[in-house]
């Protein structure tokens, strides 16, 4: 090595061409110093231990975020539990609460149309849909129960009904005016039938 003062040296045998090796104190006082800066701001980001909540805010925020959603699935998975232990009672197949009880029963199709009913009809004269009496002679029926399946164009097509007298069932026809009635009437019973053309026959025992 060849030195020609104790702040600049050469080593001895470089290559033509190369630059010689050349640092002063200064200088190398400056590279430790830039590297030690450099390499502070890594060491104080990896080690280990609490960090200054001042150099990093957002990530504070996002830890109290995170604390408060853990909080929050705690309490709903509580309150979850709670309502699946006390509220889930077997439903019984029967009992008061099952029961529905009206003094009528109608269902409706899509259009509203009334294509089913359950009633009960009070003792009277038989009167029709508006209210106007079917026997000319005012001749009062006993309380009756009538089940009606109407059809869309607002005939009832099928009734049952019965009364303390008896019961009957009435089946009509898609052609007018095919019917059949079978009826039990106090003592007596009988069939009727009737086609579309008006011929009828009424069996009985």
């Amino acid at each position: 090595m060849e030195c020609q003062s104790t702040r600049n040296c050469r080593v001895a045998g470089d290559t033509p061409g190369k630059v010689a090796v050349s640092m002063s104190d200064s200088a190398i006082s400056r590279q430790l110093h830039s590297s030690f800066s450099t390499i502070r701001p890594i060491i104080a980001n990896t080690a280990p231990g609490p960090q200054n909540p001042d150099n990093d805010p957002n990530e504070e925020a996002t830890m109290k975020n995170a604390h408060a959603q853990t909080a929050l699935t705690l309490v709903n998975l509580g309150i979850l539990i709670f309502f699946l232990t006390h509220q889930a009672a077997p439903v019984q197949a029967s009992g008061p609460e099952q029961v529905v009880r009206a003094r009528a029963l109608e269902i409706v199709d899509a259009q509203g149309r009334l294509r089913a009913s359950l009633s009960v009809i009070p003792e009277g004269p038989s009167r029709r849909a508006d209210g106007t009496p079917i026997d000319p002679n005012g001749k009062v029926y006993p309380e009756a129960v009538v089940f009606r399946l109407i059809r869309p164009d607002g005939r009832p097509s099928v009734k049952i009904a019965t009364t303390e007298q008896g019961s009957g069932i009435d089946l009509s026809g898609g052609i007018d005016p095919t019917y059949l009635v079978l009826s039990a009437d106090g003592g007596d019973t009988s069939l009727t039938l009737t086609n579309k053309d008006g011929r009828h026959q009424v069996i009985k025992p």
